[in-house]
């Protein structure tokens, strides 16, 4: 039970804390128009700089669940380290290109490419809040099931529902209907 309210909190704070992280990493059109061309850049390197750091930490959480072969997690995972390290290309590229506009002095492709770093980062950031909320299946052996069942009755054998038990064997028997246009 501690086990269920801890994760419960865990990913409720992680579901917080990515709302938060989603609506302050994503910039508006007028805000990367005003930056200059080195604060462009900068932010550029930063949205790499985010994303490496996003598929670094998945890694780890990825060797994580190899050690404790926890094969639903790994797959989870690995699901979203392979969608991050796509972002991590379409960053690349994105920052590279940036870098050639910015020396052409070419406003609208600089503001395209920065559109699309920041898209992609703030996307791959949300992957990483996902990566953390991976639960795979905590399997433990807790002994043989034992089943237990008490009766109510006073009298025997027992009426419940529409079948007959009684004491002696465990099976339950339908009555035998009085008539029937099917039989």
């Amino acid at each position: 039970m501690r086990k269920i309210l801890t994760l419960s909190l865990v990913l409720l704070l992680g579901a917080m804390g990515l709302s938060a992280t989603a609506q302050e990493g994503a910039m508006s059109e007028d805000d990367l128009n005003a930056l200059s061309a080195a604060e462009k850049l900068s932010t550029s390197a930063d949205y790499v700089r985010q994303v490496q750091e996003v598929i670094e930490r998945g890694g780890q959480l990825l060797a994580d669940a190899k050690k404790q072969e926890d094969v639903s997690r790994m797959d989870c995972i690995n699901e979203k380290l392979v969608a991050a390290k796509g972002f991590l290309s379409v960053v690349q590229n994105s920052n590279a290109n940036l870098s050639d506009a910015v020396n052409r002095n070419d406003e609208a492709a600089s503001l395209h490419h920065m559109k699309l770093g920041n898209m992609a980062a703030t996307r791959c950031v949300a992957l990483g809040h996902e990566m953390m909320g991976c639960v795979g299946a905590n399997l433990e052996y807790t002994g043989p099931t034992k089943l237990e069942a008490k009766r109510s009755c006073k009298i025997e054998p027992c009426l419940e529902g529409d079948g007959l038990t009684s004491p002696e064997s465990d099976a339950t028997t339908k009555p035998a209907a009085d008539a029937s246009p099917y039989m």
